[in-house]
């Protein structure tokens, strides 16, 4: 629920699956992350408050979310890592095709216009498999951090050259 700007970068994440067509959020959570499902949920109490202010054009984002998915969580009982994690959600996927996103990691990568094992650049991985998955991480690797670690790189030369 860590924020960012005006929001918790988990909404973003969200909002992102949500806008490449996805409305079935299936959230695999850990030990003390009710937050998460509240976040995701109405607050009639908050509502009701707000309704009589000036302020309630500060919940048509979360409500246009709230309205736009289907939200589903399950609990991993033990960090096991991502792989666990996603074997995890297996339980409320089944065999339907899906979507990893990784919104701890969604920030460098808004600034590429990508989402991991979503797209890139309009380069689309198939990441229900785990082949799928591993050339959307290479892919991300290789043209995404290398690029930006080669760019910083060439800046750095450029200005002690020129001191």
């Amino acid at each position: 629920m860590m924020p960012v700007v005006n929001k918790p970068l988990i909404e973003y994440g969200v909002e992102e699956a949500n806008s490449a067509g996805m409305t079935g959020m299936c959230i695999v959570t850990g030990r003390g992350k009710h937050s998460l499902m509240d976040h995701f949920d109405k607050n009639y109490e908050l509502e009701d408050q707000i309704q009589v202010t000036d302020k309630e054009e500060l919940l048509d984002d979360i409500r246009s979310i709230i309205d736009a998915a289907q939200f589903t969580y399950i609990r991993q009982r033990e960090m096991k890592g991502l792989g666990h994690a996603i074997l995890t959600g297996r339980e409320l996927v089944c065999d339907e095709l899906f979507a990893v996103v990784l919104t701890d990691a969604l920030l460098k990568q808004a600034q590429q216009d990508c989402v991991i094992a979503y797209k890139f650049k309009g380069k689309r991985f198939d990441c229900g498999s785990v082949e799928g998955y591993i050339d959307a991480i290479n892919y991300c690797y290789d043209n995404v951090y290398l690029k930006d670690d080669k760019a910083e790189l060439d800046k750095a030369k450029t200005e002690k050259t020129s001191a």
